[in-house]
């Protein structure tokens, strides 16, 4: 059974990329955003796989959209599946309106552990690219900002996610990851994974990033 459920999480993660990657380029009934594999090592010794989907599908003046991110980790010791994680967000764009409805659905191997409805706003003045999604759930809200910067070959994104329990206190998620491009859709990255703020306990990874 075990062995069941990671190829089910594994084809999860590279559905949401080649679904993106077989789009004929000469029939777009779909808008293509950001859509890439990363294939990271963390200074645990672990290794992870990222799979990023970024799809709208205009309909008229409304937008439909899928806006994925789906991980899987492999233990240094055996190698073996230890951890998938997926925040998948659905949104419904209205025309040229840089504010959409959002779901928000965090994921692991047992399925759906957390769901969130909100709006997502993609207008930052100070990014190149990113957007703020706010959601509210059962137990908690979210506020999440996503923010990138381009200067030449170089990039440098920020993801930084606070987390607003009705009972209780908050919890703070960052990332911070540069990419130089090499050309071809290749690009080589890093990315620090920091828990509220600690640096110290932060989770460190280096690899590289196709483009789809």
């Amino acid at each position: 059974m075990k062995k069941i459920t990671n190829a089910l999480l594994a084809g999860l993660l590279a559905g949401s990329v080649n679904v993106t990657a077989q789009t004929p380029s000469q029939n777009k009934p779909v808008e293509l955003g950001y859509n890439a594999l990363e294939a990271l090592g963390t200074s645990q010794g672990d290794a992870r796989i990222r799979g990023l989907t970024d799809i709208d599908v205009p309909i008229g003046k409304v937008k439909p959209g899928f806006h994925g991110l789906n991980e899987l980790t492999f233990t240094s010791d055996a190698r073996t599946l230890d951890t998938y994680f997926g925040r998948n967000v659905l949104t419904l764009g209205i025309g040229d309106s840089k504010i959409a409805p959002v779901v928000i659905l965090k994921m692991d191997k047992t399925g759906v552990f957390d769901a969130k409805y909100g709006i997502r706003y993609t207008n930052l003045p100070v990014c190149d690219y990113g957007f703020l999604d706010t959601g509210l759930g059962r137990n908690s809200g979210t506020f999440d900002v996503f923010c990138g910067k381009e200067k030449g070959r170089y990039t440098m994104e920020v993801f930084n996610s606070t987390k607003l329990p009705y009972h209780g206190r908050p919890g703070n998620y960052m990332e911070l990851q540069p990419y130089m491009r090499l050309g071809k859709g290749l690009s080589l990255m890093a990315r620090a994974e920091i828990d509220n703020k600690d640096f110290r306990k932060g989770r460190y990874l280096f690899g590289g990033v196709k483009k789809f």
